[in-house]
């Protein structure tokens, strides 16, 4: 090859490089098909895992607090998901979730609560599934279904499914339409969930959750970490943030959950 050959070789990848940058020097996504980025989505859906823990440093804000602690999280899925709160190595909540209660015992006041599950919406702002809550915290999509129409919104950074076309969010908006909208951010490998956005126009409630990373257990892509950032109406946002450590899947849990004699159920004042 003779040097000016090289050299208009080396000038053309370059340009090519060039032009698979954005205005702020992303890197273009490749075009791709909705059906392909449906069939990422039910891979991650879908990945077999029957039981989860985790050991999380979890921070919690609201208007008035701001508060950090140590979070125990073991799940047996479609069954029990635990989730034990302790302050400074103190016990502070003991909580599991199944597919039809909340159930929770708090050590402090020496209290109790039992309630549906559809107590979560208080939380959340959105109704809940002890599945969607298990997606949540293994970075799965909530509330996918391999068989519903989605569509493809457009974003420089990721690839983003959606419950409704960009049409429909806008008549829903000008209509002020009941829908709950969600938005799947997937990564250029298809491989991970970065992030994921329920809006409910009947609540006037949003959730934005955000995966801080993923790292491999055995065969499988968990996440790190996670934030969750919740605004309902005119109430003050919440924000959450655990960062995973210690984690595990497919490996025997045991729940650990009692009520202990004389507690009564807990005050709503």
């Amino acid at each position: 090859m003779r040097r000016s050959d090289l050299i208009i070789l080396l000038i053309t990848l370059v340009l090519f490089s060039c032009n698979r940058k954005g205005k702020d020097g992303v890197v273009k996504l490749e075009n791709k098909d909705i059906s392909e980025l449906t069939e990422a989505l039910n891979k991650i859906s879908t990945d077999e895992i029957t039981t989860f823990y985790t050991k999380a440093s979890t921070n919690y804000s609201d208007s008035s607090r701001n508060v950090n602690f140590k979070t125990s999280i073991r799940a047996i899925l479609d069954s029990i998901v635990n989730i034990d709160i302790k302050y400074s190595a103190i016990p502070l909540v003991n909580a599991v979730v199944t597919t039809d209660s909340l159930k929770v015992v708090n050590r402090r006041d020496k209290c109790r609560v039992l309630n549906s599950i559809s107590a979560l919406k208080e939380q959340f702002g959105i109704e809940f599934t002890l599945n969607d809550f298990e997606d949540l915290l293994l970075g799965k999509p909530i509330n996918f279904t391999p068989d519903k129409t989605y569509y493809q919104l457009e974003d420089e950074q990721y690839y983003v499914v959606c419950t409704h076309s960009k049409k429909d969010i806008k008549k829903i908006a000008k209509d002020k339409d009941e829908a709950v909208v969600i938005r799947y951010f997937l990564s250029s490998e298809l491989d991970q969930l970065l992030r994921v956005i329920i809006e409910s126009t009947l609540d006037d409630a949003i959730i934005v959750i955000e995966y801080k990373g993923f790292e491999r257990i055995g065969e499988r892509l968990l996440p790190t970490g996670l934030t969750i950032d919740i605004k309902i109406g005119e109430k003050a946002p919440l924000f959450f943030e655990m960062d995973y450590s210690k984690t595990r899947v497919n490996e025997a849990e045991e729940i650990y959950f009692v009520i202990p004699e004389g507690y009564e159920d807990c005050s709503t004042e």
